[in-house]
């Protein structure tokens, strides 16, 4: 039986992938699956060398480890040129044209990637007709993007991808948990505008792993691209919060603030500890010209009343992007 590796190459050592981890939950009973996890400060041969006796070696790819995975894939190459390695994740989605002729790379996996790699790891090595996988002989210029293949994320219901872990080491992580997939907002800079079907996983199974991860962890960040999206879901899972954490557990939201309900900031005002949230919030330009040109609407005065308003319960990360049209 061929043997498979979920891993990558994390910016910190503090941060923990998620992807990995829901792949291997869903996987680990049909294949020969491993996972590991390293970062970009890692020893590159050290890596190739963990990676190097597995048939099949599998990235979990993004902006800030792309290159580093490359260059561990030509030494893990060099180590075991009969090895085959898959890349998957945002950064070879879409502008995979060139990653798939790099001569260490065999696969690659666009867009959501648990369709397709159980596909994968339960046929190889006969991968032929497996949809968004690319691969060095169907290799064509013809496919731009990937092949709408949204996951049914009702399946993650009942599943912890953190059961796997030591739970002692989850303390000193930052851990990420998702309650919902796509972006409503059309922000032409951004991958997360591709997918504006937002599919939300079942409510009791993310209360469950925030529990777990409450429990083990102290840092819990939220992936959703919008958080607030949804008023009383999200005060729900405020109050929630506020009935099961522990003292020392730290929670980050992404929000957009100009859409944020009144409702919600009233809750936070009288009934949030300071500190305990943390919310990060695009702000990315102040000019309207550059807003309309990238295809994002903001109301930054609104922004703004909430940002002051909050301030003195929230520690909050004000994001700015340079380079938009117009600036």
């Amino acid at each position: 039986m061929s043997t498979f590796l979920l891993t990558t190459l994390n910016a910190k050592y503090i941060h923990l992938n998620l992807a990995i981890r829901i792949l291997y939950d869903l996987n680990h009973d049909k294949a020969n699956l491993d996972w590991s996890e390293h970062t970009i400060k890692s020893d590159f041969d050290e890596v190739a060398d963990a990676c190097k006796s597995y048939d099949v070696v599998c990235f979990s790819c993004y902006i800030w480890n792309i290159e580093q995975t490359l260059e561990v894939c030509n030494r893990l190459k060099k180590l075991n040129p009969s090895i085959k390695i898959l890349l998957g994740g945002p950064e070879v989605s879409y502008e995979w044209q060139e990653v798939i002729t790099h001569p260490s790379i065999d696969y690659l996996i666009l867009g959501e990637g648990e369709i397709p790699f159980q596909q994968f790891v339960t046929n190889y090595p006969n991968v032929k007709g497996i949809p968004n996988l690319v691969t060095k002989e169907n290799y064509t210029k013809i496919l731009p993007i990937p092949i709408d293949l949204r996951f049914d994320v009702n399946k993650l219901a009942n599943r912890n991808p953190y059961q796997y872990d030591n739970p002692k080491d989850l303390h000193n992580k930052v851990c990420y948990i998702e309650t919902s997939r796509g972006c409503p907002y059309k922000c032409e800079y951004c991958l997360a505008s591709l997918d504006n079907n937002v599919r939300d996983l079942p409510v009791d199974t993310v209360k469950s792993n925030l529990l777990y991860l409450m429990e083990h962890g102290r840092t819990i960040k939220f992936l959703d691209r919008t958080f607030n999206v949804k008023k009383d879901f999200t005060i729900d899972l405020f109050q929630f919060i506020l009935n099961n954490h522990r003292p020392e557990n730290i929670f980050q939201f992404e929000i957009t603030a100009d859409i944020i309900h009144r409702n919600i900031i009233s809750f936070v005002q009288e009934h949030v500890p300071a500190g305990l949230f943390r919310f990060e919030i695009g702000i990315q330009t102040v000019k309207e010209e550059s807003n309309l040109a990238v295809g994002r609407r903001q109301d930054f005065d609104k922004t703004s009343d909430v940002v002051n308003k909050l301030k003195n319960k929230i520690e909050m990360h004000l994001d700015l992007i340079v380079g938009l049209p117009y600036e």
